[in-house]
């Protein structure tokens, strides 16, 4: 089996010699067979969020999904490619290529590894809000900066949300007629999970925020009551 550091698509920048096995900082591990399933949008977010731990650019989305479109054979070539990338070194995941026929995972598989790339990318997305945060209590910028962070924190789950119904739909396939109840209680049941963690995590990163954005506004008060001294 051999083992690469991933990386990939357009505006990423490669380098051909880093090494081979090696751990990554981060110790995350991916079979590239498990990548190459889904469709070809699955395919290219799963490929970017699982080697390079971040959404797709326009640029690297469109090659890669022209790429493989009607060409599945083409999938596992792009995996390769990506994580041969100078920022996938950087990215520090692991990514091992089987000796014999990549077999793409089913639907359901699919479903699971999407719905955990995404939800880690979502926790590194609170994280990164919460140290800009910290970055803002430092500086002279206004809670202006911190709605327009939360702003784009809120859509992305809202499209997270969307995105995820979807692919559960998708998953579950055509049912027998009566079953309509019981598709939109499977989707209910795992949406209602999804929100309630990414509903946990934005409520702890707010709780948060509130209290630094208040003693931003102590020390903005106490500097000007200097001033006017």
């Amino acid at each position: 089996m051999t083992e690469l550091m991933p990386g990939g698509g357009a505006g990423i920048r490669r380098d051909k010699g880093y090494p081979m096995d090696l751990e990554g900082p981060n110790g995350r591990h991916h079979d590239a067979a498990d990548l190459i399933g889904g469709e070809d949008h699955d395919f290219v977010v799963n490929l970017y969020l699982a080697l390079l731990g971040r959404w797709p650019d326009d640029g690297g989305y469109r090659r890669y999904r022209d790429l493989v479109a009607g060409r599945p054979e083409r999938r596992l070539d792009a995996v390769r490619e990506v994580a041969a990338s100078e920022e996938a070194h950087r990215a520090g995941t692991r990514i091992a290529f089987g000796s014999g026929p990549a077999i793409p995972p089913g639907p359901n598989r699919v479903l699971a590894l999407s719905l955990a790339l995404r939800t880690e990318w979502l926790r590194h997305e609170v994280a990164r809000l919460r140290e800009s945060l910290g970055e803002v209590a430092g500086s002279a910028l206004g809670p202006e900066v911190l709605e327009v962070r939360d702003a784009a924190l809120h859509f992305e789950i809202n499209a997270l949300r969307r995105e995820i119904t979807e692919r559960i739909e998708a998953g579950l396939g055509p049912l027998p007629e009566g079953a309509a109840a019981a598709r939109e209680a499977a989707i209910g049941s795992v949406t209602a999970m999804l929100e309630a963690h990414v509903a946990g995590l934005v409520a702890a990163a707010e709780a948060k925020f509130e209290v630094r954005l208040r003693a931003l506004e102590r020390r903005v008060i106490a500097i000007e009551a200097q001033r006017g001294a």
